[in-house]
């Protein structure tokens, strides 16, 4: 495989990587338990037992009397259900009294066995038909880990990527560096030769502004590159002063040019030591550091997918 289809592997598994985390993130899932309608005759309840198995869940409860005008509905835990039984003090995640119909929403905090009771007790003569509705929704998990999570892989995947879109560039510099060997010459004149100064707020970079001409074919040429992958010394004065002072405008130059396109050439042909080392580095950060971990995090979603599809079967 070359290097340019190895990259599109990898950007291909970074982005699937980034949508399994992101599937980790906070999401709905909505699982309709109830729907159907019953009769609670006159001086009686009804209730219906809901049992959870897991924490944060919103349950939307949608009652509508069929017929017979109004009921009572509660919504308890197991222990206050129990006492409700007993006629005592109670707590109640929602309580109605003689409606018609109404839709609430309710969390869940804690898995546990809840209880939804229709009760018709008071009435003492009409029975009541009550449509009820009951949908389970998974409420959002920690979304500040959730994000942290996306957050740290998606990091960790540009720093791989980036080490190795610098292997890649690394291997295209060497390959082109060592080819200039090869490369075939002419004589040439150097136009103009200055220190470049750029400057941001904590350094100065500087760089020889070298400008020769050529000629090949019976065509004229110029170009500035001095060594290839001239970049690796920026910042580097003294190595700026030695070339500027070495190419002095006027001065006649072998120039190595590329027989494919001429128009590129470089006056110093050969592997540059300072690229080797500065590519190497980083591609090999990113690398060695970054897929392992991105590896180790794909490990650890997959464990969370499973937690939460495995329950389903």
């Amino acid at each position: 495989m070359n290097r340019p289809n190895s990259l599109i592997v990898f950007s291909m598994i970074c982005v699937t990587l980034c949508i399994t985390t992101i599937s980790t993130l906070p999401v709905t899932a909505a699982d309709e338990i109830i729907d159907e309608t019953t009769t609670v005759p006159a001086g009686y309840y009804w209730w219906y037992c809901i049992e959870t198995n897991y924490d944060n869940l919103k349950m939307i409860l949608k009652i509508e009397v069929v017929s017979g005008n109004d009921i009572n509905v509660y919504v308890f835990d197991s222990e206050n259900f129990d006492k409700w039984e007993n006629n005592e003090t109670v707590l109640t995640y929602c309580s109605r009294e003689l409606i018609g119909s109404f839709t609430v929403n309710i969390t869940l905090e804690t898995k546990g066995t809840y209880y939804i009771v229709l009760d018709n007790a008071y009435s003492i003569v009409t029975g009541k038909s009550v449509h009820v509705n009951v949908v389970l929704e998974e409420l959002s998990r920690d979304d500040s880990s959730s994000l942290f999570l996306l957050g740290f892989t998606v990091f960790i995947i540009l720093i791989s990527l980036g080490g190795l879109i610098a292997l890649y560039f690394y291997r295209r510099s060497s390959q082109t560096a060592r080819s200039s060997n090869n490369w075939p010459s002419v004589v040439g004149e150097i136009v103009s030769s200055f220190i470049g100064e750029q400057q941001t707020r904590d350094h100065v970079f500087h760089e020889p502004i070298i400008t020769y001409s050529y000629n090949v074919g019976g065509r004229d040429y110029q170009a500035k590159r001095v060594v290839i992958g001239q970049w690796a010394h920026a910042g580097n004065l003294a190595w700026t002063e030695q070339k500027v002072q070495k190419y002095r405008p006027g001065k006649s130059v072998t120039v190595y040019y590329n027989p494919n396109s001429p128009e590129m050439a470089v006056l110093e042909p050969g592997m540059n030591p300072q690229i080797r080392s500065k590519w190497i580095g980083v591609s090999v950060c990113g690398c060695c550091f970054g897929v392992p971990v991105v590896l180790f995090i794909s490990f650890i979603l997959a464990g969370l997918i499973l937690i939460y599809i495995m329950p389903l079967f």
